[in-house]
């Protein structure tokens, strides 16, 4: 074998690894995308079952052992982590404002997932093409977006236009 021909094969089995750890990585943050979307939502029920039933019966602790019969009264306030740089903080805010952040949480999780998803597509095709497994062209996407730019399916190739840096 000529050294050259080694050297491509050798880059291609790298290039194959590449691609199986990119796709273990992307099932990795699929799987906590989805914990937080359904953290996301299990949390927008209690505030909303919290705003309907406002006051609770309840136990409260004076010691070691002695409790009082008491009534929790929610205050329909919330603490909302806002993540910054350098610094992170927490904001009070209203019932209906915090279930509008949760929601707004909710859909762009539902966005990350989706793309996600066209990210394994993709992958998945690619290891195809690099085992030499048959590829149905007629499954490709028709355009993959990313923020550098689209690429168009033209007949079976991809065009590519690529966004300027302002």
């Amino acid at each position: 074998m000529e050294p050259r021909f080694v050297d491509i094969l050798s880059n291609r089995s790298q290039f194959l690894k590449h691609l199986r750890d990119d796709l273990a990585k992307n099932e990795r943050t699929t799987e906590e995308a989805i914990a937080q979307l359904e953290k996301f939502r299990s949390t927008v029920v209690n505030v909303k079952t919290l705003g309907e039933k406002v006051e609770h019966p309840s136990l409260i602790p004076l010691g070691k052992n002695i409790y009082v019969n008491a009534t929790i009264k929610h205050t329909g306030e919330y603490f909302m982590d806002k993540l910054a740089f350098p610094e992170s903080y927490s904001v009070l805010e209203t019932l209906d404002r915090t279930v509008t952040l949760l929601e707004d949480k909710i859909k762009k999780q539902s966005q990350q997932l989706e793309k996600n998803e066209a990210a394994k597509v993709q992958i998945e095709e690619r290891i195809k093409l690099f085992e030499g497994d048959e590829i149905d062209d007629n499954t490709g996407p028709e355009k993959i977006v990313s923020d550098k730019g689209v690429a168009v399916k033209v007949g079976d190739f991809y065009e590519i236009v690529e966004f300027e840096n302002t």
